[in-house]
């Protein structure tokens, strides 16, 4: 898990029997105040920060040592909060978030800090849509829910492989001006679908 500290965020580990430590001080940057995001890949557990003085980081476990897999902000300082992550046909996904900038989503390609894609336009081409709040896939797409600062927000789908490819799927604010953030995805299928194999 991973905490919200002034001092810098703390990442902890549960292993059934108790509670364990693995990171503080915001990885050696008291500015990283907030662990907002957390996936696992092959590279190891990637943890997303909120650092509103240099950018948004994402750091790298490998079960030892951790490691920071991005360039502050993603080369851009007023990215401040990589709040989203999901892995989606073994590739890491990262929403960021920017008042100036607008929202992004980030696909990482390899290890190194600079091999990271932008896989969206800016904003997804709305001026208000300042964040990525969270992601899912279903049929093997992937959708992003938003968070817009003076307007509703929205859900969109990657149609890919272009950053101009995303397809908005909801309408604003689900026809309520005042949703201004889509908080949470989740694909879900009913109890009554599963095969008998999987029902309790």
């Amino acid at each position: 898990l991973g905490t919200r500290n002034f001092l810098g965020c703390e990442v902890w580990r549960y292993e059934g029997n108790g509670w364990t430590q693995i990171a503080s001080g915001g990885f050696g940057d008291p500015y990283n105040e907030e662990a907002t995001s957390m996936a696992v890949t092959n590279l190891g557990l990637q943890v997303g920060t909120n650092n509103w003085k240099t950018g948004a980081e994402v750091w790298r476990y490998d079960g030892s040592k951790w490691t920071q897999a991005n360039k502050d902000g993603f080369g851009d300082a007023s990215t401040l909060k990589a709040g989203a992550m999901f892995v989606n046909f073994g590739k890491l996904y990262v929403g960021t978030e920017s008042y100036k900038t607008k929202a992004k989503v980030w696909r990482c390609d390899g290890p190194g800090v600079s091999q990271w894609t932008k896989v969206n336009n800016n904003g997804f081409g709305v001026s208000t849509t300042i964040g990525v709040n969270c992601f899912e896939v279903l049929a093997d797409k992937l959708y992003a829910g938003t968070y817009d600062s003076n307007d509703p927000a929205r859900v969109w789908r990657f149609d890919g492989p272009g950053p101009g490819d995303w397809t908005a799927v909801s309408e604003a604010g689900f026809g309520n001006k005042t949703n201004h953030g889509v908080n949470g995805l989740a694909r879900y299928i009913a109890a009554a679908s599963y095969p008998a194999s999987l029902k309790a």
